[in-house]
């Protein structure tokens, strides 16, 4: 059209933009560096206010990895990876049994088990003497039975949120993540786990790795926008078994190297005696009841190896001491 003045026609199209960007939020994320300095300042004083023993996050219920973390932080995409049969779940079930005795709110999608199974573990780790074979059994003694049901009701009073639909995508985890939250009740998101996650919904991607990342990065981006941390259980591949120590590394990570482009924290689990090793070729401990925690990645910090102790049935966990007879063994030599 001749007869339109064509800086009219610039500027009409740049008031159209400018709008669209405002309607979209683009503006919103735009930050001077005064802006961050004064926001960085303001998160460094309420880490100061809030922190209790130098954790400023959520604590992990194991010393060392406390120490290492300060506990998880908001935002963060948090990866604990094993071999099936390892304990991802266990060890899971007493990161958010931790998180949710000091309070803060957990949400678990489990995709791959029953929540009264995970129930049936929360209360074998809650209580002294009840044997798992009888409570899978149902043949339970008068004293088992009272330890269950005072475990139980103590149990009953953690902000913890359980959701065992098998058919679970990531944007219905967001969704329920960002429902719990408007109530106050999502300070952590458990997902058990990554490779189960339904996909059938992104048809653009072409093959599982495809989907596998897509669901990582959608993790990240749910720990980003409800500035909660993440933590994603995933599967390593079979590499693992075939190294003289078991011990796993990044490129085990299975169906997808962008898992550990996403994440912030990498922690790979083992238990070397399911190698058949009466000692830990790394540290000499003993095998039994010892587990590994294994920090590959650790964006905002230290990678180290960390050891905690375990039961024969992987239902209760604790921070690991080397016994006397050890010490005594090593101080010696």
């Amino acid at each position: 059209d001749e007869t339109t003045d064509i800086d009219d026609t610039l500027a009409d199209a740049h008031t159209l933009l400018d709008r669209l960007e405002n309607e979209c939020g683009t503006t919103e994320h735009l930050r001077s560096m005064l802006q961050l300095m004064d926001d960085t300042i303001k998160q460094i004083e309420a880490r100061i206010s809030s922190n209790k023993n130098g954790i400023t996050g959520l604590p992990t219920g194991f010393s060392d990895l406390d120490r290492l973390t300060c506990g998880w932080q908001p935002g963060d995409e948090v990866v604990i990876a094993a071999r099936p049969a390892v304990g991802k779940t266990s060890f899971a079930l007493h990161l958010a049994r931790a998180a949710a005795s000091a309070g803060y709110h957990i949400a678990i999608f489990s995709l791959e088990m029953l929540g009264e199974r995970l129930g049936d573990r929360w209360l074998l780790a809650a209580t002294t003497n009840v044997n798992p074979d009888n409570v899978r059994s149902g043949q339970l003694t008068p004293s088992e039975q009272r330890q269950l049901h005072e475990a139980a009701a103590e149990l009953s009073r953690l902000p913890i949120h359980i959701d065992d639909n098998p058919s679970v995508s990531m944007d219905y985890v967001r969704s329920s993540a960002k429902l719990l939250q408007s109530k106050g009740e999502c300070d952590g998101v458990i997902i058990d786990y990554l490779q189960l996650c339904d996909m059938k919904s992104d048809r653009n991607n072409r093959n599982r790795e495809q989907e596998v990342a897509q669901a990582s990065r959608k993790a990240k981006m749910l720990a980003k926008e409800l500035n909660i941390p993440v933590i994603l259980l995933s599967q390593l591949n079979r590499n693992v078994e075939g190294r003289p120590d078991s011990r796993p590394s990044l490129s085990d990570l299975r169906e997808s190297g962008a898992i550990e482009q996403d994440a912030d924290l990498v922690l790979m689990l083992s238990r070397p005696a399911l190698s058949g090793r009466d000692t830990d070729r790394k540290s000499t401990y003993p095998t039994e009841g010892l587990g590994v925690i294994d920090i590959v990645k650790h964006r905002n910090g230290t990678t180290k190896e960390l050891y905690f102790r375990h039961d024969p049935s992987m239902t209760k966990l604790e921070d690991y001491v080397p016994s006397i007879a050890w010490m005594k063994k090593n101080t010696t030599a």
